[in-house]
């Protein structure tokens, strides 16, 4: 395994490598310790944005040209992938999406939507069957946690079947930035991760004041990409693989694009009302791709459901495979994820910013933040 340092060589994965990460002041090192502070790398921004139509279809050209006849989209079942996949589409991109399918059905309540997808419109896909159940029993979900520090029992799934495409361009969804529009938002998100025994502390310079009072009024703010997404860009570094880990965060311009467009500053200017504090992503996205893509087939997903490999929530595809192990009494979260996050405690921190502070992080570049 390389160790990452920004004297490496490594992929394009971003445009022009403009999303790096990295730990105090340095890009692509790791972070081993808790006193390590996370430094971040977006943009600066080239031009002034278009919206989010625009700058999606910018990238998937982009992408498709790069990748010529290689391109291969993960396609999970969630709406980012499936949204991902329609901006492909719509500038006749040739592509094959590759679905993840787990033995005995495991995750077909999420896979489902993809397949559905896929036959609707004559789209080429293939199955890779994982036998989830021996994937951990095995140890073998453990191998690819350590090679890439990853916290995420479901995450190295993802990085399971990269490997099987790394011949390919292999390009993955993910989703947009999350945002917060008050510190009852927040809060929520808070003990929720709490709730899941995550390590958690409050940003004080933003919520509360200066005598540690939460304040009346939180502005805007928005949570950077989570360290425990890390671990995809790492695997393609040590791998050597040509791809894109994280569309939605290919270019600044369809980051700044979608934070200012207008579902998202209705949100945090709380100008409309959202279904639940915890999915706020779900019903703005929801909004904004109805408003850009005007896909009235665009298939609602019940929350907690539809891929995310990160979600605690909802489960994200993985309810079966934890009521699988719950039923021979084995307890998932702690059998798979704790040990995990024992190895790596710091893959889990948080960095949230406020929104006015990323817009200026996206058209200056680079800065480093204090995590919580």
């Amino acid at each position: 395994m390389i160790e990452l340092t920004r004297n490496n060589s490594f992929p394009d994965m971003s445009r022009n490598n403009h999303f790096q990460f990295g730990y105090n002041n340095q890009l692509w090192n790791h972070g081993d310790q808790q006193k390590d502070i996370i430094t971040y790398k977006y943009g600066p921004i080239s031009r002034k944005p278009s919206d989010v139509m625009s700058e999606g279809l910018f990238m998937a050209n982009e992408i498709s040209k790069k990748a010529g006849n290689d391109l291969v989209l993960l396609l999970s079942g969630g709406i980012d992938s499936e949204i991902m996949v329609r901006f492909f589409m719509s500038i006749g991109a040739k592509f094959s999406c590759e679905i993840c399918r787990f033995n005995d059905n495991l995750n077909w309540y999420d896979i489902k939507y993809g397949i559905e997808f896929c036959n609707k419109y004559n789209i080429t896909y293939h199955i890779h069957d994982l036998d989830i159940i021996d994937f951990y029993q095995s140890g073998e979900y453990e191998e690819y946690a350590i090679e890439t520090k990853c916290p995420s029992p479901q995450i190295v799934t993802y990085i399971w079947l990269v490997n099987r495409l790394k011949n390919f361009f292999p390009m993955l969804g993910g989703q947009p930035s999350t945002m917060y529009n008050s510190y009852k938002g927040l809060d929520r998100f808070i003990n929720f991760q709490l709730k899941n025994k995550y390590d958690v502390v409050f940003l004080k310079d933003i919520i509360s004041d200066t005598k540690g009072n939460i304040k009346d009024a939180i502005p805007p703010l928005i949570q950077l990409m989570s360290p425990s997404e890390f671990p995809l860009y790492r695997f393609f570094i040590q791998r050597k693989i040509q791809g894109v880990p994280h569309f939605y965060h290919y270019s600044p311009e369809f980051t700044y694009a979608w934070l200012t467009s207008t579902p998202v500053l209705n949100y945090i200017n709380q100008k409309a009302e959202f279904e639940n504090d915890l999915y706020w992503d779900y019903s703005v996205k929801r909004k904004l791709y109805d408003l850009n893509f005007n896909f009235k087939d665009v298939a609602h997903r019940p929350l907690g459901g539809g891929g995310t490999a990160t979600s605690g929530a909802g489960g994200g595809g993985f309810e079966l495979v934890k009521e699988y192990f719950k039923n021979k009494g084995i307890n998932y979260e702690k059998q798979f994820r704790w040990s995990l996050l024992k190895k790596f405690p710091n893959a889990m921190d948080r960095v949230v910013v406020q929104n006015d502070n990323f817009i200026k992080l996206l058209e200056d570049g680079h800065k480093t933040f204090r995590k919580w």
